[in-house]
């Protein structure tokens, strides 16, 4: 087993043991594995991927307890509180103020009462949820659920624009997402997912979409459980950790700011050499962090092409003018090649 694999199975003996023993036969499969390497060759995180199937294909919803007698008590105490007719009358008569106080009791009862929910436990988080037992609509959202998130870090992964329905619907049946009727045992993965994602991406009545929540509420906390997870394991980051890389590190970026704009004073103060040695070593540290293509290198840049011009060093200047300008030219005709302004590339689609 690898290391991702041996700390997920980890956590699910601690949770249920038998659902690391049907985790172990899972990931031992050929299918299985082959999925995964599939998503690894197009530039995906596997670990991310196997560690979001965990997540979503064990988990259980725990009921609350005597629910009947919960709900008895409770219209009781509505009855008491807002009961109307003679007898509803002269209770409250006879309590004079002192109904006052019972009534803020009762009210702040009822609502302590009713906002305890039955629990959706995965491996590794708890939640309270709006399904009382996990019945097939509970399971058919987890595994929608599960889709969308598979789906956003594959396109975000891959940089595709198209969906990769193939992958996806091999990733989700082999973990047994796919719940089929007896006599469709033969349905094509594939159509499944492209049906999936057309249902999650309908709009409602007031223009929101299942797509939309998920990639806003959902996915980014995920990134964040499953960073979390895996150092705790001890275990390096993937593609899917990139809001983590130091590209994505806000005091990486003022720093590289700060560098750039000690190049720019050094070549206004007319000490030419020093501030080409300065752009160009700014120049490889914004590659390094933000790479090659992104519009964070133009005025690196264009320092830079000043600075060799004033020291002499002309034929060179070009060669940074002209990349200079082909990123500029790319950034306006769609930004896709550059990291941070790629449509949806942020952790939230931003």
């Amino acid at each position: 087993m690898s290391g991702i694999e041996t700390l997920l199975q980890s956590y699910l003996d601690r949770a249920h043991p038998r659902w690391a023993q049907e985790f172990g036969v899972l990931v031992r499969d050929e299918e299985v594995r082959a999925a995964l390497e599939r998503l690894r060759r197009l530039g995906g995180d596997p670990n991310f991927a196997l560690f979001v199937l965990t997540h979503y294909r064990w988990r259980r919803i725990k009921p609350l307890p005597a629910l009947r007698e919960r709900n008895r008590l409770c219209r009781a105490i509505r009855l008491l509180l807002e009961g109307q007719g003679e007898w509803p009358d002269r209770l409250r008569a006879l309590g004079g103020d002192a109904w006052k106080d019972a009534e803020g009791i009762l009210r702040s009862a009822l609502t302590s009462i009713e906002s305890f929910h039955p629990v959706d436990e995965s491996v590794f988080e708890t939640r309270g949820t709006r399904h009382q037992y996990e019945t097939s609509r509970a399971l058919s959202d987890h595994a929608a659920t599960c889709l969308l998130v598979l789906e956003w870090h594959t396109r975000q992964a891959t940089r595709q624009r198209r969906t990769n329905r193939v992958l996806l619907g091999s990733l989700m049946d082999t973990f047994g997402l796919i719940k089929r009727s007896s006599g469709a045992t033969s349905a094509d993965a594939a159509r499944w997912v492209e049906k999936r994602l057309e249902r999650a991406s309908r709009k409602d009545e007031r223009g929101h979409s299942q797509r939309e929540f998920v990639e806003k509420f959902i996915v980014w906390p995920l990134v964040v459980l499953y960073h979390d997870i895996h150092e705790s394991g001890g275990l390096g980051c993937g593609p899917a950790c990139r809001p983590f890389a130091r590209g994505f590190r806000a005091a990486d970026q003022e720093r590289l700011l700060y560098d750039a704009g000690e190049a720019w004073a050094t070549m206004r103060a007319g000490a030419y050499a020093e501030a080409r040695h300065r752009f160009e070593r700014v120049l490889q540290e914004g590659e390094h962090l933000l790479g090659p293509s992104h519009a964070g290198l133009v005025p690196i840049l264009e320092g830079y092409a000043a600075a060799l011009r004033a020291a002499g060093e002309r034929d060179l200047a070009i060669v940074m003018a002209k990349r200079m300008a082909k990123i500029v030219v790319d950034a306006r005709r769609g930004r896709r090649d550059l990291v941070g302004f790629q449509a949806g590339a942020g952790p939230n689609g931003d």
